[in-house]
């Protein structure tokens, strides 16, 4: 299995490095290291360059790239960990929409399951009753 990069995803990854290496020099991290994110033009020129929307699909406006690709740049920008903190919530809550919805499917099939067994139980236990009130006549 090959491990490495696409040459569309070493491209993507050497923009986004070459972009942040142009636009916030070392100095400028550092300034920045006191507060969360980028400044409004930085969001602005992430937007241009498409990285806002990376992982959003071509027919809803976005690049139609996937999650690898999203967190190339995410690694360039030094945000990993908080943007896997945040697709991880984002697929957390997902799956739990998902689980609430399968109990709620799942709940009433269970309950007419058991209605049937127990309704099996006791006319199982009442035939032979109404049987020997049949031989005792």
């Amino acid at each position: 299995m090959d491990f490495t990069f696409s040459d569309e995803q070493e491209m993507l990854r050497s923009s986004a490095r070459d972009f942040l290496a142009q636009r916030y020099p070392i100095e400028r991290v550092a300034e920045m290291a006191d507060w969360d994110g980028f400044d409004r033009e930085g969001w602005a020129a992430a937007v241009q360059m498409g990285w806002t929307g990376i992982s959003v699909p071509e027919e809803d406006g976005g690049a139609g790239l996937g999650f690898l690709e999203e967190m190339l740049v995410a690694e360039e920008t030094g945000r990993l960990d908080k943007e896997l903190v945040r697709i991880a919530a984002s697929y957390e809550s997902d799956l739990d929409r998902q689980l609430r919805m399968l109990v709620s499917v799942a709940e009433p099939l269970l309950l007419m399951c058991m209605a049937s067994i127990i309704g099996t139980i006791v006319v199982g236990m009442l035939l032979p009753l109404f049987n020997l009130q049949d031989v005792m006549k």
